[in-house]
């Protein structure tokens, strides 16, 4: 198997977190499945994120060819749209799903921070501002905020009216952006401050700064209230103080994390397969097994979609599928 030639980074994989039609009920029962989607021939294709809207999953693709990438939105039956292209040096993108006024869109920076936004069918928004790290994007309404680093400090770029703006969060460097999501109506946010304490800003009066250093950060709004889980272990948010933490099974990153029934969990990948986690503790269910390294997660209702793509060596030639795996909850 042939190595992918990009490095794209996931901001966010959305689930419980950014779009509420992650958590909505879906009409049909839950079965599970493993489907694949042939791509078309190019270079080399790698998955840049996994979202998840009342139509089902979709994703963006970078597609290599003739030396520059396209970002492509692509759902079960391929591309859709590809509305960024000719980027000569992808390096260090990374990328930032957001469903906006009934559209698939995305917020994404490459090597130079140079921020740019796009809804499929185009065109994209190049507001000439920058925005680095880590990205995680939510829509309130129809105001965009993008969250992530500018001159390594933590920042946003906020889009009101179709116009893009810069949002002074006064942090010191270095902090960064860890996680964003709707939580009882209003934008909430999760970064870790100079001290690399879990932090929590509301975009209303001063941040809440957390207990203890940690390295990452998910949040989980579960109606009147909202869950934060680090490798500190997991709390919930009162709205003055950030602590208590208590202790999970969580030791990496979770590739999602939500809500069931009031129930809090995280999905994760540990050594060749993927778990899904009750917080804080409980037993794991196994997902998935020998998966891809690159696995992503997106949670919607009682389904826990998996993604990853399949390269494989035919007759001079290597071939890409988008392997798409979903997993019931029950």
């Amino acid at each position: 198997m042939r190595s992918l030639s990009l490095a794209l980074v996931l901001a966010a994989c959305g689930g419980a977190s950014d779009d509420p039609a992650g958590d909505a009920p879906t009409s049909q029962p839950c079965v599970p499945a493993d489907d694949s989607t042939p791509l078309v021939d190019a270079t080399s294709w790698q998955l840049g994120a996994t979202a998840v809207d009342g139509a089902g999953s979709w994703f963006v693709l970078a597609k290599q060819h003739d030396n520059v990438t396209d970002l492509v939105i692509a759902d079960a039956t391929g591309e859709l749209s590809a509305p960024i292209t000719g980027i000569a040096n992808a390096s260090g993108t990374t990328i930032a799903t957001v469903n906006l006024d009934g559209k698939r869109c995305f917020a994404m920076h490459t090597f130079d921070e140079k921020f740019q936004f796009a809804c499929e069918g185009g065109p994209a928004e190049n507001p000439d501002l920058e925005l680095g790290g880590k990205m995680s994007v939510v829509a309130d309404g129809s105001t965009v905020h993008a969250f992530g680093q500018d001159f390594a400090a933590y920042h946003e770029l906020r889009r009101t009216g179709g116009t893009w703006s810069q949002v002074e969060k006064f942090e010191s460097s270095i902090s960064k952006a860890e996680d964003a999501v709707i939580s009882q109506g209003n934008v909430v946010s999760c970064f870790l401050s100079t001290g690399d304490n879990a932090s929590i800003d509301t975009l209303s009066g001063d941040p809440v700064y957390g207990e203890g250093i940690a390295t990452w950060c998910r949040l989980l709004p579960d109606g009147s209230s909202l869950g934060v889980l680090t490798d500190l272990g997991f709390t919930t948010f009162t709205g003055a103080t950030l602590g208590n933490w208590q202790p999970t099974a969580v030791e990496v990153r979770p590739l999602a994390v939500g809500t069931r029934a009031g129930s809090p969990f995280a999905v994760i990948r540990r050594d060749d397969r993927v778990e899904l986690q009750p917080l804080p503790t409980g037993t794991p269910t196994v997902l998935l097994t020998a998966g891809s390294d690159s696995v992503q997660a997106v949670i919607q209702g009682d389904r826990v979609i998996l993604a990853s793509l399949r390269s494989s060596f035919e007759s001079g030639t290597t071939r890409y599928e988008l392997i798409q795996s979903t997993r019931c909850m029950e």
